[in-house]
């Protein structure tokens, strides 16, 4: 399986924020200094995104999709704590809400884990972080601002009949084609030739004058 990250490309609604996208399209682990900020302290927020269209289809099982996000509280002097959560959405309806948590001081990175079966199109998905005030005393209200926000998309990588070669190394030994330029060509398979799960297997060997791994007369790295 193989993971792609996809940052939010759209903002679809945001209440009580103030921001733009690329506030919050960086890694949630390494948030910069752009946030979607609280209007004030005393008001609940959201902000629904969406995202690109993921390469490949996202993987079928249980928590294999994955938002990740990065919260923090609007003022961390005042004594009162919000909190947050996560939602699955799909084409504007909700699909699944994660739990409220609390935001602590000095932020929060949490996550909301679904599968793909809980979606219909994933071009479709979107996510939603909400964000609830405390309130109580002046000295006690608070709310959340928003920093970063990420899909991490799980996905099969389906075999693939097709094979590799090196150019003059495999045609030497399996007298195979070579491409008029000199590249990679795609070619009849033949015994002991690698597929390209086999390829990236030896991916860390030895390396040919064009930066491609090298194969044995057998398929096996040099």
């Amino acid at each position: 399986m193989s993971i792609e990250r996809l940052p939010p490309d759209t903002i679809l609604v945001q209440t009580n924020l103030a921001g733009i996208v690329t506030d919050i399209d960086e890694r949630p682990t390494a948030p910069d200094a752009k946030w979607l900020v609280a209007s004030n302290n005393n008001v609940n927020i959201d902000v629904r995104v969406s995202f690109p269209t993921p390469i490949n289809t996202p993987q079928i099982g249980p928590d294999l999709q994955e938002f990740f996000v990065f919260v923090r509280q609007f003022d961390e002097s005042q004594s009162g704590t919000p909190t947050a959560r996560i939602e699955l959405w799909e084409a504007g309806a909700l699909v699944r809400a994660g739990s409220n948590t609390s935001v602590p001081d000095g932020g929060l990175l949490f996550k909301l884990t679904w599968n793909a079966n809980e979606i219909t199109a994933a071009a479709d998905v979107e996510c939603k972080v909400i964000g609830t005030k405390v309130g109580g005393a002046p000295s006690a209200r608070n709310t959340v601002d928003v920093g970063a926000v990420e899909w991490n998309v799980e996905f099969l990588i389906t075999a693939n009949p097709r094979q590799w070669f090196m150019p003059g190394i495999d045609a030497l030994f399996r007298g195979g084609m070579i491409d008029e330029d000199g590249t990679e060509e795609y070619f009849v398979p033949r015994a002991g030739m690698l597929n390209e799960d086999q390829a990236a297997a030896v991916a860390g060997g030895p390396k040919g004058p064009l930066g491609h791994p090298l194969h044995g007369p057998f398929g096996g790295p040099i």
